[in-house]
């Protein structure tokens, strides 16, 4: 398993901003097989909190851009998804751990 940090290089938000499409790009880079997650973590409130995302962009993506993407569904107020979907600015940085 990988462990890295990753800065947000981009966020596409729909129109509700209730799903997002964040872009990460990780300080290492590393590789993975279809249908597999990445667990993100982020400081919330002084707590580690730790939530598995499917990866949204494909293995090839990743050796080629250095990005990864996931998307996000807004399913509580000042938890993960709150953080990821409406309060995370380009920029901020999170740590990735996912496949080797």
């Amino acid at each position: 398993m990988i462990t890295t940090p990753a800065t947000l290089v981009h966020k596409y938000d729909s129109p509700s901003k209730l799903v997002s499409y964040v872009l990460f790009q990780p300080e290492t880079t590393f590789m993975f097989c279809e249908g597999q997650f990445v667990m993100i973590e982020r400081e919330i409130n002084g707590k580690l909190v730790k939530k598995p995302y499917s990866i949204a962009t494909t293995n090839q993506q990743l050796q080629e851009t250095k990005q990864l993407g996931v998307i996000v569904k807004k399913t509580s107020n000042d938890g993960m998804s709150d953080r990821l979907t409406q309060k995370i600015e380009i920029g901020n940085q999170v740590v990735l751990k996912g496949p080797a």
